[in-house]
């Protein structure tokens, strides 16, 4: 089987004529589509008789799954053993194709399950191509124009039923259509197109514009331009239910719609039957109940954890899953969370489960509060049951949740928000048993001795252990400070209560980057490296945040971005570079505050487009590029005691190019611009400069750079600056000397150094600020001219 000029399938057969017991002999070709067969008839190992047939493989009825993300292959996974089989018993191929394909393992297909037979198998394993399976479907139906096609996809891509369907004129009642829900986008998409006065209206808009572009591509054979993206009318997921009776819309919750008429129309997306609500727990139990060898199978497939722990697996680490519950109930989460951070420390990662009603993508305030805190969302649509299918060990910490109903010991962590004796009072619905610990904020109301042990206007929480933990433990509670980030144990004494120890979470730096193409990323910390390596991608904004510090103090850090220069300094959390621009981030300065600035220093590196990995710098100096146009591609940033060894080589962290010189020169003309540190004009060759520039520096700082000629015959000319022409063009005057000097605060930050190159005398000495490089009164040319800045720290 061939595609793109290229062999995707090859089988072979052979057999000794002797050994046929009838006129016919069998080939396994393994996949359903077209081949070309070469028959050949061989004698003592020479060809006598050749043949050449193109023949077709075909099934009658066919499962179509071009799927992208992760839910949707959570939900096709699971379902696979259920469509797998028609109503008279007869096997339904599906072909498979993942947009994440390392969601499966490709070498352990379950039986029925085929990559997608126009790309080979190992690019079934690494990419995928929308074209390439709209064409096998084409091949698909050319072989049976009676086959059924039942097409499985993202719901936000069911523009892709334009080219799978309607462009390869598969006729009505040969096909069906299966929206499998994408998560909260399903519902941030809907919401967001039905926010109108009126959706019925909308829908109908939506209907008009399929249908219009259905019955072209029926006649045509080509995909219209409006849908040909496979994103393109992710607002007419539900308008495809009206447009294709029969269609049926896969979800977890249906009462996340809304709509601009106070909700009506969301009520009746909730309420329509072919609005399917899949319980993925009562999936997994039916998956279950086919026994051991279907468990198996759906194991050996499904890559889970490449989907949502695939940085703890990459690092090495353990998982530690926060149960949130309504995001507006979350109480104190920020608290929780680092305590949970403070107990389990840097041997785990931390993701976030939220509430499926809450879903994170509807409430971005709250992926804001995940990403400051360096918390990885999983997408609440995906069962917790699931979770744990895979990760039976995986750690479980957060508010109430049944979740726990299904967890092991192993797994339980800490319970937020409840005493213990609340957590653990007879007859309650959910066994927290399991628990570890247990969290809970000290009030008014609780015991005074407790309460005495938190200092005044500070925020704690009493953290209290199980019964195994304090069998073998030397304390007996703890009390975690808001204020200071610090856990505290007690023993109970004669004398009241003796510290045992103190813990506190690590200090550390959490990046986040925005990334060309893949917008902002999940927070790194511990020195890893945020942003990209090898993909030839821009860093375009940055946010950075400091994590349990010890001292008073915080972060600021600006960056240098492409077109605009040096942004101004954002604290912490902010937004240093632009977003929806396409400008990259090309160097960066970053800098501690307060206390935190004299007992620590705050290292980073960038990888520079071309350039790689650069140096190492710290507290303030520049790290990546200027003036060349390169892009910063990643960087790394660690926080060290004061006056500790860098992490790694200093050796070039910055090449900056901070202003240019230009140089107009007898019988030459105007040169090309140079930078500091380098030669304008020339030498050895008697020629005179006559006029010259320089540009202003780009350091982000305000001031001019200010300079003035001194001209053959005409003596001292005024001052220019940033950028104007000083000396003269035309007149074969040659300049003698120049003057140079800084204004504002780059003259609080910098000296500007230079000399002169002069006719018969050659390089004269160093000058600086407003001195004289040259001659006067001598009648000799200035023939070059060499500039730099020099920090005045």
């Amino acid at each position: 089987m061939s595609y793109g000029g290229k062999v995707t399938r090859s089988v072979s057969s052979t057999i000794a004529l002797g050994d046929l017991d009838s006129s016919s002999s069998e080939i396994e070709f393994s996949d359903y589509g077209p081949f070309d067969v070469t028959l050949q008839y061989l004698k003592n190992g020479n060809i006598v008789h050749e043949g050449h047939q193109s023949i077709g493989i075909s099934a009658s009825e066919y499962n179509l799954a071009p799927l992208s993300a992760s839910f949707p292959v959570v939900l096709y996974s699971l379902s696979f053993w259920d469509i797998s089989a028609s109503s008279a018993g007869t096997t339904i191929p599906s072909i498979v194709m993942l947009d994440r394909p390392s969601a499966y393992n490709w070498n352990s297909l379950p039986s029925g399950m085929y990559g997608l037979p126009y790309l080979t198998h190992e690019e079934n394993a690494s990419s995928s191509s929308y074209q390439a399976f709209a064409d096998y479907v084409a091949a698909l139906y050319k072989i049976n124009p009676k086959a059924k096609f039942n097409l499985y996809i993202n719901d936000i891509t069911c523009s892709l039923i334009h080219r799978m369907i309607y462009a390869n004129k598969i006729p009505a009642g040969q096909y069906s259509i299966r929206l499998l829900s994408d998560g909260s986008a399903t519902y941030v998409f809907t919401n967001e197109a039905f926010d109108v006065k009126d959706p019925d209206s909308k829908q109908a808009e939506l209907i008009a514009l399929w249908n219009a572009a259905k019955n072209k591509e029926y006649e045509t054979g080509e995909v219209s331009k409006s849908y040909s993206d496979y994103h393109d009318h992710w607002d007419s997921m539900y308008a495809v239910l009206s447009i294709e009776p029969g269609t049926q819309w896969w979800m977890t919750r249906t009462n996340l719609f809304t709509s601009g008429d106070d909700n009506a129309f969301a009520n009746k997306i909730a309420s329509d039957p072919n609005v399917k609500k899949m319980n993925v727990s009562c999936m997994l139990t039916s998956l279950q109940n086919r026994g051991e060898y279907t468990v198996q199978a759906f194991k050996a497939l499904y890559n889970f954890n490449d989907g949502y722990f695939d940085a703890a697996t990459q690092q090495g680490k353990k998982v530690m899953m926060l149960l949130g519950t309504y995001v507006t109930y979350e109480q104190n989460f920020d608290d929780y969370a680092n305590l949970t951070e403070v107990i389990y420390g840097d041997d785990y990662l931390y993701y976030y489960k939220g509430h499926p009603n809450t879903p994170t993508g509807m409430y971005p305030q709250k992926q804001e509060q995940l990403d400051r805190l360096g918390i990885t969302d999983v997408d609440s649509s995906v069962a917790a049951e699931l979770i744990l299918f895979f990760n039976p060990k995986i750690g479980l910490s957060g508010y109430g949740s049944s979740t726990y109903n299904s967890a092991s010991a192993d797994a339980a962590g800490g319970l937020w928000n409840s005493t213990k004796s609340e957590a653990l009072k007879p007859g309650a619905a959910i066994d927290y048993s399991i628990m570890d610990w247990f969290a809970s904020p000290i009030t008014e109301d609780s015991d005074a001795a407790i309460r005495s042990l938190c200092k005044q206007g500070d925020s704690c929480y009493l953290v209290e252990f199980s019964d195994a933990i304090l069998a073998s433990a030397n304390y007996d509670f703890a009390i975690y400070s808001h204020n200071s980030g610090a856990l505290t144990y007690y023993k109970k004494s004669e004398s009241g209560y003796d510290v045992v120890k103190v813990s506190r979470g690590s200090l550390d730096v959490l990046a986040t980057s925005h990334v060309s193409n893949d917008g902002w990323q999940s927070a790194s910390k511990g020195g890893n490296t945020s942003g990209t390596v090898g993909q030839s991608k821009a860093v375009e904004a940055i946010t950075l945040n400091l994590q349990n510090a010890p001292y008073d103090g915080s972060l600021e850090y600006r960056t240098h971005v492409s077109d605009y220069g040096w942004q101004d300094y954002v604290e912490e959390g902010e937004v240093s570079g632009t977003t929806g621009q396409s400008k990259s981030v090309q160097a960066i300065q970053i800098r501690l505050t307060g206390e935190m600035a004299n007992r620590y220093d705050v290292y980073y590196r960038v990888h520079v487009q071309d350039k790689g990995w650069l140096g190492w710098t710290c507290n303030d100096q520049v790290a990546g590029t200027t003036g060349f146009g390169l892009r910063l591609e990643a960087y790394q940033v660690v926080l060290v005691e004061k006056g500790s060894p860098a992490p790694g080589d200093t050796n070039q962290p910055s090449i900056q190019r901070t202003f240019s010189i230009k140089a107009h020169v007898s019988n030459l003309g105007w040169q090309e611009p140079v930078y500091e540190g380098m030669t304008a004009g020339t030498t050895g060759r008697n020629l005179a400069v006559e006029a010259l520039t320089i540009g202003k520096p780009d350091l982000g700082f305000s001031g001019n750079i200010e300079y003035r000629a001194h001209v053959q015959n005409i003596g001292w000319q005024k001052w220019v600056k940033n950028g104007k022409v000083a000396g003269t063009t035309g007149k074969s005057l040659a300049v003698e000397a120049v003057e140079i000097k800084l204004t504002g605060d780059l003259a609080k930050h910098y000296d500007v150094v230079y000399r002169a190159h002069v006719q018969n005398k050659g390089w004269l000495d160093w000058v600086k600020s407003g001195e004289r490089a040259g001659t006067t009164g001598e009648a000799l040319h200035m023939e070059a001219l060499e500039v730099r800045l020099v920090d005045k720290k």
